[in-house]
């Protein structure tokens, strides 16, 4: 997923205006009095007056930055793409903290975090392993509420590693509430409250795409249009006809979803979401099978774990190998608790799913326990 439209040289001259403008700076160990020119650069120890209502976007772009709102309010007013941006511009960036900030109505995201330049720019430019290094690493949002953001609540952007946001708010998005983006790693969501996303496009509270080794836990996912937690990889949509776009190497591996209250939509999680979806009209660089419908989904070995899901269609699907769903609580579930399998996959393919471990979990009010789809193979120990 890609929707900015802040590009990167044009955000390197807005930068160099703002340092140009002693208004525009925000001084280290200092207050910021209410502000609302266009961007506010924010750098070393900073708080805001909780009184003010900010009208601008705040540009985090140095290292061993602390940001406290001190419960003021960011109002992109729907004509700031961004309330806060975290902007390596490709220079390492680390230990940058944001906390107590309620940020309402951006245009497109509430809070950014990764480096903006092209996505098939920088990876003609570096191999992935400088990726990492020239991206943020070690951002971590405490306390920030984000309401009704055009698109994205918290879009945590490639590369990004070591990302935290606890303790935090996101509800009212037009798309999806927290999103994980592709070669990301390693990125916490805890303690947070996600719901009521997706109102425009009806989209999860969370997606993990083409991002491994990430926690979500003790969070409450509800409301949100389309479900409460998918796990995928991004086809690489549009590829050949957008000169931005990369392929997804990374699939959606070792992610944990545990303790955590999830409730509304289609399915509270859903691994390799993409699986059997027909996306003929997507463009996928990553290569079709069935005429040019389907194209291969991978999210592995996750552990799906402790939560409470009810109030969905489905508990939890399951259409990759080796995953493991144990001690979840399945209530009120309207068809099914926890389905395994993909038809396309095994049925063009001749690949079911295998591996997949459903182990003690508990089933109250729910239509039908469990479902496998084909040949699809499943280990099961109950109570």
């Amino acid at each position: 997923m890609k929707s900015k439209t802040v590009h990167y040289q044009s955000l390197r001259i807005l930068a160099l205006a703002v340092f140009l403008s002693a208004a525009a700076t925000a001084r280290a160990d200092s207050t910021v009095e209410c502000f609302n020119e266009n961007v506010l650069h924010i750098s070393g120890n900073v708080r805001l007056s909780p009184q003010c209502r900010y009208t601008t976007t705040l540009l985090i772009t140095r290292s061993n930055t602390v940001l406290d709102c001190q419960g003021a309010t960011i109002d992109g007013e729907g004509k700031r793409q961004t309330g806060i941006e975290v902007d390596s511009q490709g220079v390492p960036l680390h230990n940058v903290e944001i906390r107590n900030c309620l940020i309402v109505n951006a245009r497109g995201q509430g809070v950014e975090v990764g480096w903006s330049a092209p996505d098939r720019a920088k990876a003609e430019a570096h191999d992935r392993e400088a990726l990492y290094h020239l991206t943020p690493t070690d951002v971590r949002l405490r306390n920030v509420t984000v309401r009704n953001a055009g698109n994205v609540g918290i879009y945590i952007d490639d590369y990004v590693t070591h990302a935290l946001i606890d303790h935090s708010e996101v509800n009212g998005s037009g798309s999806v509430g927290i999103y994980v983006e592709h070669s990301s790693r390693w990125n916490t969501v805890q303690d947070s409250v996600i719901e009521g996303n997706g109102v425009k496009q009806p989209r999860e509270g969370i997606a993990i795409d083409s991002s491994m080794g990430n926690t979500v836990r003790y969070n409450r996912i509800s409301g949100n249009a389309g479900g409460g937690i998918f796990l995928y990889r991004n086809c690489s949509e549009h590829y050949l006809e957008d000169g931005k776009q990369v392929k997804r190497w990374q699939s959606s591996d070792l992610n944990k979803v545990e303790d955590n209250d999830i409730s509304g939509g289609k399915a509270g999680v859903w691994i390799a979401s993409r699986q059997s979806i027909d996306l003929q009209n997507m463009q996928c660089g990553n290569g079709y099978y069935a005429q040019g419908k389907y194209t291969l989904d991978s999210a592995k070995d996750n552990k799906i774990v402790g939560n409470r899901i009810h109030e969905v269609d489905y508990g939890v699907i399951v259409e990759d190998d080796n995953n493991l769903v144990q001690g979840n609580t399945f209530r009120f579930i309207h068809s099914t608790g926890i389905k395994v399998g993909s038809i396309p996959r095994d049925q063009f393919l001749k690949k079911p799913v295998t591996g997949v471990s459903m182990i003690d979990n508990h089933f109250e009010n729910v239509a039908k326990t469990m479902a496998t789809v084909g040949d699809a193979q499943v280990f099961v120990q109950e109570k």
